[in-house]
């Protein structure tokens, strides 16, 4: 944006979360989700000189957590409006990520899906073809039923998170952290199909 430079991050106050995440730390009874509000930094005059040119705005758009942020990738470094990611109820210390939202990070506005017991993964944007509006799209989470300990492929409208459908698994799915989606697989021997790769933390896992 000409000579400035904005940068919107799920901001820790430190590096603790990495150790946070080890397994036995998550299992453990003292077990609590660092916070990591989401926060807009503006830097300006970035083509002066770096000793002298130190202006940095900071403003908080979402002030509870949200990790593995996304937004519609039509809009990568461009201005945006919506923010979609994982987040926990608030007042359940402890609580392992347990809803997604939608931020407006212009207003701060935010809309929520979430089950009592489920545990949502990164979300993935996916743009409708002729859509007019930024939100105009389908999200996708992989998402583990604490009751069950099975999986499904979770569809929201990403206009105003309500549920549109579900893709149940028979077993679980791994956490992981982050995802891809591809349009299609084009091929002279199957029908193209979509599909939706899933980091998990021990390697990789398709659907």
């Amino acid at each position: 944006m000409g000579n400035r430079i904005v940068l919107d991050l799920a901001l820790y106050k430190d590096n603790a979360p990495i150790n946070d995440l080890v397994i036995d730390n998550i299992l453990g009874a003292d077990f609590r989700l660092a916070r990591a509000p989401l926060v807009r930094f503006t830097l300006t005059n970035v083509l002066r000189d770096a000793r002298t040119a130190r202006s940095i705005m900071k403003r908080v758009i979402y002030d509870h957590t949200i990790e593995l942020p996304r937004i519609n990738p039509r809009h990568h470094m461009k201005p945006y409006a919506f923010a979609y990611g994982v987040s926990a109820r608030e007042g359940d210390a402890g609580q392992f990520f347990d809803r997604l939202v939608k931020v407006d990070v212009r207003s701060g506005e935010r809309w929520v899906w979430d089950v009592e017991g489920h545990f949502p993964a990164e979300p993935i944007f996916l743009a409708t073809p002729d859509g007019e509006d930024e939100d105009d799209g389908i999200l996708l989470s992989i998402v583990l039923n604490g009751e069950t300990a099975t999986s499904y492929l979770l569809v929201l409208n990403a206009k105003d998170m309500s549920e549109l459908a579900r893709a149940q698994v028979p077993h679980h799915i791994p956490f992981g952290f982050h995802g891809a989606h591809h349009p299609a697989l084009p091929s002279r021997r199957t029908p193209r199909v979509q599909c939706v790769r899933v980091c998990a933390h021990l390697g990789l896992m398709w659907l």
